[in-house]
């Protein structure tokens, strides 16, 4: 019988030497040794003992301890952290490389002698200043790595998984990007799962530039598959992705970090809105993880959502499919910022680009995420919350500098956030339209997904709550449909959920609850619009604090409030004007868009005007719809905004459920003061379902939360006017099934 070949890795681990009963030598060039089938093996730097073990197929420090036993919860002990420490200390190549081989030659054993499992088992802090270990340090001119750095090459070789880190990868115009490639141990050809985006590459995100960078992201790996995942507050984390510093613990007027008013948002996924390596390695595919220009260590300038980006995404596509290592067929995987990304390049159609799985993603920048509305949103995908310093053309200045849709500015081929034609997008895709932030990504994702090219057969929509995005797209249920959609359409295996329905929605019933109602096509086909028209006048004739009416009928009258807000004014206390039902008659399910028709007037030349559909119970008390009640503290069912300057409407592309503003400058609609005007809100879709006995309650205001304007010199001193009735029918519809 033929002798068998194991592998001793952390990285492959050369030259060291080995015992069996029936044979010795020194490791090969991927850690090969020889062994016979019930065999033990010990390995050694020269006189110096590593360690004995069962000898199999791999072998790695965590089986040379008796207490880790080969398990890979308990690698933290000290033996195996400073023997897999002493090892990857010898590697030849950069510091931080996770795959450069570990050298073992004359050296090394020279060093090494002297040395015993003493040394090896001592406390981990102590170990890098023990005498012994500080000596060979100097002599071989090496560094000790750090426990977590050790830990995390450990745990990958354990699991199968081989890291490529800061790998090159050419571009058209002769630059690079640059990517961390993980991919399984066994040699072959895999499907590539690939993001590419603004947040960095490195572990949860963010980008490592120093030594303080790279061990800081070390430990949160080691931390988050120790069972310690780090995690942000609530409130710096959004101040950061709006680009403004942190602030501190402690501030007046700030809860504590971690208190119930500011929870702390913890780390629950590998890296941020991308691929879980652990969940797709293992399956049979390389994960890519991409640094744009100008962030990180890669020269150039970083054109956030800009034609530059997507020929580098589209660049970056091509050179992975035709990798020797590869299958062919390139996936995109990534939420939100890479979902954005995603779009952009699949309008391009790079060949290798074979299918998509891409939650919450937008397309017409301006519309769905910069300018919902004419306003400027609150939210501004940051690169410098993940990135600290860098080179590159801003998202929140294009926003805050172009109040209107120029296509010079957002067409198809510009540096600046582009506009691409979703019927570009043709490859399979599954995405999910994020339910509580109605100014981001929502009107995005549904837009593409109604207008691709991409045959209904071929796509999928989930329509969820917005955690959902964020915590669930790691869930098992969710991802195992995920694996499912790219087994079949990146590796030819499987169904690809093709006994599923298209579109499943996330009906929410309120507090927290939902159920899944599962459908053929989006928008529902079988839709009701109803109208609800706005009455100007008390529900409660005599009570102050009374809501206006909202009703199956017109009712003449007319509201004045004043306009002159700030943007940040707090949205739980009162303005603007508030029309309520009476209680429902029976049950009413809310699935798709809604829209408001408006009949307004302003004492200055211009009106903004935030619009929020809410619901109150038996009691009257508020019933928040965020599914996860914490994460959305608002509770609203939807909600849609209009600067009335841009109320002009595209009649070729408005719908009879969402009207289509052109927000062309050469459009702009000033108010004369006074003038009654008539605007159509958009209102992106969502989903709700009202108990008998509730009443709906719409918001009309000022000022909203999600968004601000950056152009407001109209608003000091003004006051608006809504007004309702037959000759002037503001009404909300709904989108009823």
């Amino acid at each position: 019988m033929a002798s068998k070949t194991g592998i001793f890795e952390i990285t492959p681990i050369v030259g060291a030497d080995y015992t069996t009963p029936t044979h010795q030598g020194r490791t090969g060039s991927k850690g090969e040794f020889l062994y016979e089938e019930g065999e033990t093996v010990t390995f050694a730097i020269g006189s110096f003992v590593l360690g004995t073990a069962m000898a199999q197929e791999k072998v790695t420090p965590a089986n040379l301890s008796n207490e880790c036993a080969g398990k890979l919860n308990r690698i933290a002990c000290d033996r195996v952290t400073n023997t897999s420490r002493l090892l990857l200390s010898l590697r030849k190549g950069n510091e931080t490389s996770s795959d450069a081989p570990i050298v073992i030659d004359d050296a090394a054993r020279q060093a090494c002698e002297g040395l015993n499992l003493k040394n090896l088992v001592q406390d981990q802090a102590l170990f890098a200043d023990d005498p012994h270990i500080a000596q060979l340090s100097s002599a071989l001119g090496v560094k000790i790595v750090s426990p977590a750095f050790a830990r995390n090459c450990l745990r990958r070789a354990m699991e199968g998984i081989t890291m490529h880190s800061d790998v090159k990868i050419p571009l058209r115009d002769g630059g690079y990007v640059l990517a961390d490639i993980f991919m399984p141990e066994e040699e072959g050809q895999y499907p590539v799962i690939m993001s590419f985006a603004g947040y960095g590459k490195a572990f949860w995100f963010g980008v490592i530039r120093t030594e303080e960078d790279f061990e800081k992201h070390q430990t949160f790996e080691d931390d988050y598959f120790s069972g310690k995942p780090h995690h942000y507050d609530f409130i710096n984390m959004h101040i950061m992705l709006e680009g403004k510093d942190p602030i501190p613990e402690g501030l007046p007027g700030v809860p504590p970090f971690g208190s119930k008013d500011n929870a702390n948002l913890v780390h629950t996924s590998e890296y941020f809105e991308r691929a879980n390596t652990r969940d797709w390695v293992p399956r049979g595919y390389v994960v890519m993880n991409v640094e744009s220009r100008g962030l990180g260590k890669v020269p150039g300038k970083a054109h956030q959502f800009g034609r530059p980006e997507a020929n580098d995404y589209y660049d970056t596509i091509e050179w992975a499919g035709t990798q020797p290592w590869s299958n062919g067929k390139v996936g995109i995987y990534g939420a939100s910022y890479y979902a954005m990304n995603a779009f952009n390049v699949a309008s391009l159609q790079p060949p290798h680009l074979a299918a998509m799985v891409v939650p919450a993603g937008d397309i017409d920048h301006y519309r769905d995420n910069m300018h919902f509305g004419g306003l400027a949103c609150s939210f501004t995908f940051s690169v410098k919350a993940s990135n600290g310093e860098w080179e590159g053309i801003d998202h929140k200045q294009v926003q805050d500098t172009y109040e209107w849709d120029d296509p010079a500015i957002f067409g198809h081929d510009t540096d600046t956030p582009m506009a691409s034609d979703a019927a570009l997008v043709s490859v399979p895709f599954y995405t999910a339209i994020p339910l509580e932030t109605p100014f981001i990504h929502t009107r995005g994702t549904s837009e593409v997904f109604i207008n691709s090219s991409t045959p209904i057969g071929e796509k999928r929509l989930d329509v969820m709550s917005e955690t959902g995005i964020h915590y669930w797209m790691y869930d098992p249920y969710y991802l195992g449909k995920h694996q499912r959609f790219f087994d079949y359409w990146l590796k030819g295996e499987g169904d690809g959920l093709a006994e599923e329905t298209p579109v499943n929605l996330m009906i929410r019933t309120g507090n927290g609850g939902y159920y899944v109602q599962r459908e053929s096509e989006w928008p529902i086909a079988r839709t009701t619009y109803k109208k609800l028209h706005l009455g100007a006048v008390p529900a409660m004739p005599g009570d102050p604090a009374s809501p206006m009416v909202l009703a199956d009928e017109p009712i003449k009258g007319s509201v004045t409030y004043n306009a002159d807000l700030p943007d940040d004014y707090p949205p739980y206390k009162p303005m603007g004007a508030t029309f309520c039902t009476a209680p429902l008659e029976e049950d009413m399910v809310i699935a798709g868009y809604c829209k408001v028709k408006l009949f307004a007037s302003s004492t200055t030349d211009d009106m903004k005007v935030f619009v929020h559909i809410l619901a109150l119970d038996e009691n009257n008390a508020p019933v928040p719809f965020g599914v996860d009640t914490h994460f959305d503290k608002g509770g609203v069912i939807s909600g849609g905004a209009l600067k009335l300057s841009h109320r002009k409407e595209d009649p070729e592309k408005t719908t009879e459920y969402r009207p289509y503003h052109t927000h062309q400058e050469k459009d702009c609609q000033k108010l004369a003061p006074g003038e009654i005007v008539e605007a159509t809100v958009e209102m992106p879709p969502t989903t709700a379902r009202l108990k008998k006995g509730w009443k709906l309650l719409l918001t009309v205001t000022p000022v909203g939360a999600e968004m601000y304007e950056p152009h407001g010199d109209y608003v000091a001193g003004s006051e608006n006017t809504i007004y309702t009735g037959p000759e002037h029918d503001s009404y909300l519809q709904l989108a009823l099934i």
